[in-house]
């Protein structure tokens, strides 16, 4: 009898979660491993795949000066990850999460994601206020375009 493969969900597609830690992926010369990368605070997030990435050895792969004689390289896994794929806003890029970095958001925490997720602010208040009086004195014409200059 064939042995059952089948992998245990914790999460469906399309649930809140609190992400805590994200997983990423290292190569250093010809090895391959994903490792945890931890966030400053906790994010709120949405389950949107389920994926499975290998660590392991590149075998091969060799080139000369100019890629005439390629030899190809593959991976030799050695560890299976299975993976949750997370977005933190609709339009950014997803995110690779283990399963005990996560946990299910309760409802008082869900809030609807925002469209893109922006970690800091780019300007200070203090910057914007300046530059707001900046533009405020530039020249302009009578309709009130700016002049180039």
């Amino acid at each position: 009898m064939a042995k059952n493969n089948k992998m245990n969900n914790q999460f469906d597609i399309g649930d809140f979660v609190i992400v805590k830690t994200q997983t990423i992926k290292r190569r250093s010369n010809k090895k391959v491993t994903w490792i945890d990368s931890n966030y400053s605070k906790p994010r709120l997030g949405r389950v949107v795949g389920l994926c499975r990435r290998f660590d392991g050895d590149i075998e091969g792969g060799a080139y000369d000066d100019y890629y005439e004689n390629c030899n190809e390289g593959y991976l030799y896994h050695t560890k299976e990850n299975i993976l949750y794929v997370i977005k933190l806003g609709w339009f950014n890029k997803p995110i690779y999460v283990r399963l005990e970095n996560m946990r299910l958001a309760k409802l008082d925490e869900i809030k609807d994601l925002p469209m893109l997720f922006t970690n800091v602010l780019p300007w200070s208040e203090e910057s914007r206020n300046s530059l707001r009086e900046d533009i405020k004195n530039a020249p302009r014409d009578k309709t009130g375009r700016f002049i180039k200059l």
